[in-house]
């Protein structure tokens, strides 16, 4: 994933660099230098940022069934 996916993603989920860094226990220095693109974005970054995208059909599916078991239990 590019660096501006990245931030595009984070951006349409309505997230700071902190929130994200907060949400995944990374520092916001490091959210910040995987968009500024100083230092590649992880493939399990790039992953869980599609899950923050409501818009994202695919990965809204699975979160929906996420909540949906999250409820059940």
């Amino acid at each position: 994933m590019t660096p501006a996916t990245f931030a595009q993603y984070r951006k349409a989920a309505g997230l700071t660099q902190e929130a994200v860094a907060s949400l995944w226990g990374v520092h916001r220095v490091t959210i910040s230098s995987w968009e500024r693109g100083l230092y590649p974005v992880p493939k399990w970054a790039g992953l869980l940022v599609r899950l923050l995208d409501p818009i994202d059909t695919n990965a809204s599916i699975g979160v929906a069934r996420l909540r949906a078991e999250a409820v059940i239990r």
